[in-house]
């Protein structure tokens, strides 16, 4: 640009020289004009260059700007599909075993390529690393992705309101939570805490009619419709413990929090101090398909009859992909309450419909006993190891004890508690029903499965319409879910094992029948910590035609194994062993002895309410 400019001023000087010399030479006029207008006509061209010059190379620059931009843009989003593409096949545990230490993708004649390391099941869970290169330009996306913990067992053993019964020399290693008695031994043992919630329940109310519901609302998927409310009044004074919900979810929201609120005006009151109960409702237990969500409420407060309270569902706002949605009917169904929508401490308007819930009242006060004051049950092992329940009879506890009566007991009573609230199953229906679609969908056996002697075979996921009989040394390796219409019957040195392609995932078993693990036989994970196999019972057994046995009954060896029965009776016997069980009663005998492994507390299966991911991180690297 200085070149053009000092030759444009050379110019304009000797534009100016030929003038003066025209003016003074006068003689020579005739050819002096020629070269006059030559030099002109060029310093016009030259001008005329640089103004078109000025103007045509920002436009080039922007030109050269904008396609780095492209080309920068396609690398993002290229690393973008990458990351999701492995995404999308972690989530799927169908597509997973495809996934290779590295992959690649392309897209226009460009790639992208995706390395790993940990794992979604580790601790810290799994990053992966997206490089995509266009034409040079580089871009790098690290996301940190684990498997989200759905499915909760908390205690080494949890019983429902028919309560825990120990004798022989049975042990549980780890907590234990009963809705209902917790009755001991001399020689029985648990070595953590012991807790008695307040016995059976009743339902007082509830809007629950037809199934399934024939209309719906919507909830957390915007502000104006983030929470849901349904008042109601109860009949009893009895103590609230539970609430039932007919709900199913869209993606995956977060949790939400279920409060029991006063009323102010004809809608849910917005002062903290009115909310006279509440309780998490675990995103996990909520399925894609409507089922029945029991609630556990904490604290247990004696409601005034004929006074209106508001169930109200309380959550962080979503979005179409994620929310929430509950059955309803018409608002005539039930008489003593209607259904809001809107946000609590904000406004609500009436939905013209009643929720379909239940609502549970307490009758009954539990104890955790001994035999009698000369065969004392012993509970703990550290001074943190509390045995808190309304009546405590015959202990030895080296914690702290916590009660209203008392008879007995090595120390005494803190009666400065109220009495423990109960406590929520760790799987819902709708579990149980996405696990038996899921065994479906891999076919069907009709009729019963049998192997003995030695052999050796592999199944699922599958449905089985009929009984499962292992039995001799015969080994049975779970590859995918199973449901079995019928029984499943584990005898003599039989075994069930997951599958080794499991890794530190765990399998399920659905069980509609009665559930036998007898002898030396054995239930166990993939051989890697962490993984275990479940079986869950439907059955209401002994209740029902069941010749008097349990909904399971298991004498066997165990293995790495959780046992649940949440609507019939687990019996332990001999000298079983188990890592945690679930039932709504449990019996133990023998040399029985539960011992809870802290992995339980989050386990992770390979599909199902605990299959998802959870996005931990994101970020773009320097290359």
């Amino acid at each position: 640009m200085r070149v053009i400019t000092r030759c444009v001023l050379s110019l304009f000087n000797k534009y100016d020289y030929m003038r003066n010399l025209k003016l003074s030479e006068n003689s020579h006029g005739a050819s002096k004009k020629g070269y006059v207008m030559l030099l002109t006509t060029i310093i016009f061209m030259m001008v005329s260059f640089i103004i078109i010059f000025g103007l045509t190379t920002p436009i080039i620059k922007q030109i050269f700007l904008s396609r780095d931009i492209w080309n920068a843009k396609q690398s993002y989003y290229l690393s973008e599909a990458g990351v999701e593409d492995v995404l999308y096949r972690l989530k799927d545990a169908t597509y997973t075993q495809y996934i290779s230490s590295i992959e690649s993708i392309s897209l226009d004649g460009y790639g992208a390529t995706t390395t790993f390391s940990g794992s979604i099941s580790g601790i810290d869970g799994m990053t992966i690393t997206t490089l995509s290169d266009q034409n040079g330009y580089n871009k790098k996306i690290e996301t940190r992705v684990k498997k989200s913990g759905g499915i909760s067992f908390v205690y080494g053993l949890q019983v429902g309101s028919g309560g825990l019964t120990m004798s022989g020399s049975s042990g549980i290693i780890g907590n234990v939570f009963s809705n209902g008695d917790i009755v001991g031994c001399s020689s029985c043992y648990i070595t953590g805490s012991a807790i008695a919630s307040n016995g059976s329940v009743i339902k007082d109310q509830s809007n629950e009619t037809p199934i399934p519901s024939p209309n719906a609302i919507t909830f957390t998927d915007s502000v104006s419709t983030q929470d849901i409310s349904q008042s109601f009044q109860v009949s009893s004074s009895s103590p609230l413990t539970q609430v039932s919900l007919y709900i199913k979810r869209v993606g995956n929201p977060s949790s939400m929090t279920m409060k029991i609120v006063k009323n102010s005006a004809g809608s849910p009151s917005s002062n903290p101090a009115d909310i006279v109960s509440s309780a998490v409702v675990n995103s996990s237990l909520v399925t894609t398909n409507y089922d029945w969500v029991d609630v556990s409420l904490s604290p247990n407060p004696n409601l005034i009859v004929g006074t209106t309270y508001w169930i109200v569902l309380d959550s962080s706002t979503g979005n179409v992909n994620n929310k929430y949605i509950i059955g309803v009917n018409l608002d005539t169904n039930y008489s003593l309450g209607t259904s809001k929508i809107g946000s609590i401490g904000g406004s609500w308007t009436n939905t013209g419909y009643d929720t379909y819930f239940r609502v549970y009242l307490g009758d009954t006060f539990s104890k955790i006993v001994g035999e009698n004051q000369n065969n004392i049950f012993n509970i703990g092992t550290t001074e943190d190891d509390m045995t808190w329940a309304h009546n405590v009879s015959y202990i030895e506890s080296t914690g702290p004890i916590r009660c209203q009566n008392e008879i007995s007991n090595n120390k005494p009573c803190d009666q400065s508690y109220d009495d423990p609230s109960s406590a929520s199953y760790p799987i819902s229906e709708g579990n149980i029903t996405s696990w038996k679609d899921e065994a479906t969908l891999g076919g069907t056996i009709n009729g019963n499965y049998n192997l003995g002697g030695s052999s050796n075979a592999s199944l699922g996921p599958k449905k089985i319409a009929g009984n499962i009989h292992i039995s001799g040394g015969a080994t049975l390796t779970v590859n995918g879910t199973l449901y079995v219409t019928g029984d499943l019957d584990i005898i003599g040195n039989g075994i069930i094992k997951l599958s080794s392609s499991y890794g530190t995932n765990s399998g399920i078993i659905i069980v509609d029948g009665k559930t036998t693990i007898d002898g030396t036989a054995i239930v166990t994970g993939s051989g890697q910590s962490g993984s275990y196999m479940m079986i869950v019972s439907n059955s209401t057994c002994p209740i029902g035609d069941c010749d008097g046995d349990a909904a399971i009954d298991m004498s066997g060896s165990g293995g790495a194994v959780i046992l649940n029965a949440q609507k019939g009776t687990i019996n332990f016997s001999g000298s079983s062993n188990t890592n945690e069980a679930t039932a709504d009663k449990i019996i133990m005998s023998g040399s029985t002895v539960v011992t809870y492994e802290s992995g339980i507390a989050n386990i992770n299966f390979s599909t199902g309410p605990s299959g998802g991911l959870d996005i931990i991180g994101w970020r773009e690297l320097e290359d």
